[in-house]
Formats: C-alpha cells, sequence, structure tokens
C-alpha cells in the first residue's frame, strides 16, 4: 500500500485552493453572505480536515512552532489597547477563527479569519455557525460598527444600576441590525457592560457630587463631556461611552437625585 505524501507536501499541493478560499471569503464577508461558504468539508485535496486544524495547532499557534510568527503579527493587528474587538471590554489573550475551525477547516490558517479576542468572547462564541445574514456576529476586519452609536445606556428609576440595549442606527439595513443584535446576545454584552458600569457609576456619583456643589453644574457637564470624548476615542459602542451619554442626557435629574 504506497503511504500519503509527507503534510507539508500535501499542504503545499493545495496553497493555491487556500487562496483561492481566502479571496471567496473576502468577497463574502462585506455582504453578511459568509454562511453561504461551504462548510463541513471532510477535505481539501489530499489534506484532511483534522490535518488541516493540525496544521494551525501544531504549527502556528504554538510558541516556536514555524507559522508563529504569523501567529504573532495577527496578535497585534488591534493596536496598542490590546482589547477584545468583539466586547471591547476586555484584553484579548487568544486567536479566535471567525468561521469555527470544526466547521469550516479551509479558512483554518486564513488570517482573516483569525480574530485576537479575549478568552471569554472565544468561548461564548464556541462553535457558533452563521446560517443567514442576519446571525452572523460583527466582523472586526469587515464591519463598521465604531462610526455608528449602536449601544444604549438607560439608568434605572434609583440611578444606581445601568441597563444596555440596542439601537438601530437610521442608516443602517436590517441585515445590520440584526448582525448587531445576534452580537450583542449570544456574547451576553448587556450583563457584561452592567456589570463594568456599576463601579464606573458608583465613582461618578461621588465626583459629580463634589464637583457640582464647588464649581457647578455648567463645571459638570463640562467633565463628562470630556469624559464622553475621551471614552468615545476608544470604543463608541462599549460600556462607558454610553454610560456618559446617559448621565449627561439626564445631569439636572441625576445630580438632583444624588443631592436628596
Amino acid at each position: 500500500m504506497q503511504s500519503q505524501p509527507d503534510l507539508k507536501v500535501r499542504f503545499e499541493s493545495i496553497a493555491q485552493e487556500i487562496n483561492t478560499r481566502e479571496n471567496t471569503y473576502i468577497d463574502h464577508a462585506p455582504k453578511y453572505d459568509l454562511h453561504l461558504l461551504p462548510k463541513d468539508e471532510v477535505a481539501i485535496g489530499s489534506v484532511t480536515n483534522k490535518e488541516l486544524v493540525k496544521v494551525y495547532t501544531d504549527r502556528m499557534a504554538k510558541e516556536k512552532a514555524a507559522g508563529y510568527s504569523i501567529y504573532s503579527r495577527i496578535m497585534v493587528t488591534q493596536g496598542d489597547l490590546k482589547m477584545c474587538p468583539y466586547c471591547g471590554t476586555r484584553p484579548f489573550n487568544t486567536l479566535d477563527h471567525f468561521l469555527p475551525e470544526s466547521r469550516y477547516p479551509a479558512y483554518v490558517v486564513t488570517p482573516c479569519n483569525l480574530i485576537p479576542s479575549c478568552s471569554e468572547c472565544n468561548k461564548e462564541k464556541h462553535a457558533d455557525v452563521p446560517s443567514s445574514q442576519n446571525d452572523h456576529y460583527i466582523h472586526p476586519y469587515f464591519d463598521d460598527d465604531t462610526s455608528s452609536e449602536w449601544v444604549i445606556a438607560e439608568l434605572d428609576a434609583t440611578w444606581s444600576a445601568v441597563s444596555y440595549r440596542t439601537t438601530s442606527p437610521t442608516h443602517w439595513s436590517p441585515e445590520q441590525l440584526a448582525r448587531a443584535q445576534h452580537h450583542f446576545d449570544q456574547l451576553k454584552l448587556a450583563e457584561l457592560y452592567a456589570t463594568y458600569s456599576a463601579d464606573e457609576l458608583a465613582c461618578q456619583k461621588l465626583t459629580l457630587t463634589s464637583l457640582t456643589e464647588t464649581a457647578g453644574i455648567d463645571i459638570t457637564r463640562l467633565h463628562l463631556e470630556k469624559q464622553l470624548e475621551a471614552a468615545r476615542s476608544i470604543n463608541v459602542n462599549s460600556w462607558k461611552a454610553p454610560l456618559y451619554r446617559a448621565i449627561l442626557n439626564s445631569l439636572p435629574d441625576f445630580l438632583e437625585a444624588l443631592s436628596d
């Protein structure tokens, strides 16, 4: 029985096909059509599904492996803040396969399918597979979700807790809204953002009370506007910017409640 050629040789034999698949991915991603790509393939050419995954795990994701330099370069694409682009809150520490490796082995080493993420978002996404244009996650490389405010914070009646929800910018398509809602719900961002905002809100109550008493409401408003500007410069749709928008939108009532 003739033995199979070395994996490296066989992988090199499908390199052109892998490049073709990458170009197809790049064509589909901006149109929310990644769900149309073939999944659950047994093999690409002479390389099996399991072997394709093995190329990533053993020859790319492992430190000192031959392809680790590519892995490392992708890990620094998100800039100096190193925040997970899925939640915008926690530092990233791993690479997530946007289309899961278990179902889309053809894209297991495709750079545009590899997203720096935090372990928590990676775990929540797990092996979710889009079935339509409406149940994709927001793709950090292809979706411009940072130019519009689509996350809303709302202070409760006691001014002591914050809840989060999504809203639809007027120029968004139904598919964009559905995609954002899916992303927001599946990654449990409402709960995550409410947790982070609780401490911030408690600290700001003390700061704003003191500032208003000594400098007046106009200076307090200016302080909050600067806080909002700083938060927006980092991520307009993470938890902090919507929190400061909510405080500013109800500032007189908020300050009055603090003084009671």
